[in-house]
């Protein structure tokens, strides 16, 4: 049933409809529609199932050296990157492989990991011996904690986003900093290839909120200087053209798709966005 993320109402229009996974290739149909109250997109039907949907998922498993470099030449730009002041911490919702923490840690922070998923998360946690929770019961020892908290494309997985992104704030010190990388659903990339955008990943992505509804939702709870930028990233144009020519991820498709999505991406820099705002200190 039809469940709005953002203000509950239930009632909906579709969007998109007649989808399945290409990405790992499960099975199942389904469709994103968009809330009569606030507009967001988000999907209609959350799988009873969702982490069989994980399972074995490419983005979970351990990257080699090589190809942790390419991410960081290709992807680098979606990513606060920076040298620690002394013994910050950072924490990763969705940290996935692990591989910005490990980044992170040879530039002197304090890693800390979060997955929904509790296997995945001990998995990650005894690979790279990071702090990985799973748990939202784990983060209260954690108050007033860390330097900067990422969700790096983490955001649109959440089954209650908001909820969680509160918890999160509630973990950050005062003049801490946020930082949101998400797909961009209104961008002229998603018009384009429709439902063969390749960031629609249902059902994965959950929910799609666009710029100004995710500026009022960080603005509602408190948080400053809010930012917005555009991120010039070739990955869906790429993952988009494999879509369209063999209705699944193709590995070869996506790499030739990479050229062409560089200077995609280099004209029309809209299909991923990165929002960041700070934590205010009032003392």
């Amino acid at each position: 049933m039809f469940h709005c993320r953002n203000c509950g109402y239930s009632k909906y229009r579709m969007c998109y409809s007649q989808l399945h996974d290409r990405f790992q290739g499960f099975e199942g149909v389904f469709g994103y529609g968009s809330c009569n109250k606030c507009n967001l997109i988000q999907i209609v039907d959350i799988p009873d199932n969702l982490a069989n949907y994980y399972s074995d998922y490419r983005l979970h498993k351990h990257q080699s050296k090589m190809y942790s470099l390419f991410r960081r030449i290709i992807m680098g730009r979606c990513y606060p990157f920076s040298d620690a002041i002394g013994q910050q911490a950072v924490l990763d919702v969705g940290c996935g492989s692990g591989w910005y923490l490990k980044t992170m840690s040879k530039l002197g922070w304090k890693p800390f990991g979060y997955e929904m998923n509790s296997e995945v998360a001990a998995s990650i946690s005894n690979t790279l011996g990071y702090t990985v929770f799973s748990r939202e019961e784990e983060l209260e020892r954690y108050i007033d904690y860390f330097d900067l908290i990422t969700f790096n494309f983490s955001f649109e997985h959440l089954v209650n986003p908001k909820q969680l992104l509160r918890k999160m704030i509630n973990c950050l010190k005062n003049d801490g900093k946020l930082s949101i990388s998400v797909p961009n659903i209104q961008s002229c990339e998603a018009s384009l290839f429709g439902n063969c955008w390749f960031h629609l990943d249902p059902p994965r992505h959950i929910a799609f909120f666009p710029k100004s509804q995710l500026e009022s939702i960080l603005t509602e709870i408190g948080m400053r200087n809010i930012h917005i930028r555009n991120l010039a990233v070739p990955i869906g144009f790429a993952g988009s053209i494999s879509y369209l020519l063999f209705d699944r991820f193709q590995p070869l498709a996506w790499y030739v798709g990479l050229c062409f999505g560089l200077i995609f991406c280099r004209i029309i820099r809209d299909g991923i966005y990165q929002i960041s705002a700070t934590k205010p200190n009032y003392h």
